[in-house]
């Protein structure tokens, strides 16, 4: 950890997910260093909620949250207005099948 200790803070923008081997690691670097998260929490992250849990941090849902792992300390946190209104469509030939986005 001598390395680590060199740093004033280290500053993790997550857009993902984390296992548990990496929680454990970031949970380990955080006992000698403020390790700072931001994280958007929305319905399709909640694994990654539950598992912040576990290690003493409950972050709201729908919102941008920075926090401290190191204190388990919500820093920010602003509510996410943003909603996703999409549709799936189909298509019918192989070469058509890729991501569209539309806007109506």
């Amino acid at each position: 950890m001598g390395y680590i200790k060199r740093f004033n803070r280290i500053e993790l923008i997550l857009e993902g997910y984390l296992t548990r081997f990496e929680l454990e690691l970031i949970n380990e670097v955080s006992k000698s260093i403020d390790f700072i998260i931001h994280i958007q929490t929305s319905q399709y992250n909640i694994k990654v909620q539950d598992r912040f849990r576990e290690f003493g941090v409950d972050l709201p849902k729908e919102s941008f949250v920075s926090f401290n792992f190191s204190t388990k300390e919500i820093l920010e946190s602003r509510n996410n207005n943003i909603r996703v209104n999409a549709k799936v469509l189909s298509v019918d030939r192989e070469y058509h099948r890729y991501q569209l986005c539309l806007r109506q």
